[in-house]
């Protein structure tokens, strides 16, 4: 009984650190989305997401490292280890991109390859510092940065 106590305190402990690491995270997303000329103020002091690690068949990765869905963030098991604060970074910007209802203006067709730019532009930039373009899709989008901010922006 002993050991078991022990290990729930274990991992009680490991989702309190992963829950502080989120809320760092949210900061730092927030700050990101502020340099490419979206404005999330306040994204970082509202409610992380919860957090999930699964196994790489999971439905809502289809096939990526990370994924998004009804306030949960989807992390696989099976990603690159030294890319874990990225791929959250990318699905945190879906996150906010939700609760700040962004890309108000932008039509139906277009809204998902809008979605998606910003957060690899986000992610981008979150890759420079340390360097890490292993870690990054190879996607390119039609919107440029500050094209883009402005279609965040609209209202």
């Amino acid at each position: 009984m002993r050991i078991f106590g022990a290990t729930v305190a274990l991992l009680v402990g490991a989702c309190a650190a992963n829950a502080d690491d989120l809320r760092d995270t949210m900061v730092r997303v927030e700050a990101l989305m502020k340099g490419q000329g979206v404005d999330v103020a306040g994204y970082a002091t509202r409610t992380p997401p919860a957090l999930e690690f699964v196994n790489a068949s999971h439905p809502y990765l289809q096939g990526n490292d990370g994924g998004y869905a009804g306030g949960i963030v989807y992390v696989s098991n099976d990603r690159i280890e030294a890319c874990t604060d990225l791929i959250l970074i990318h699905e945190l910007v879906h996150d906010a991109t939700i609760k700040h209802r962004l890309f108000a203006a932008v039509p139906l067709r277009d809204l998902k390859a809008a979605i998606e730019a910003l957060a690899d532009a986000v992610t981008n930039a979150a890759a420079e510092n340390p360097y890490r373009p292993g870690c990054l899709p190879h996607r390119h989008f039609a919107w440029e940065s500050q094209e883009l901010a402005q279609l965040a922006m609209a209202r």
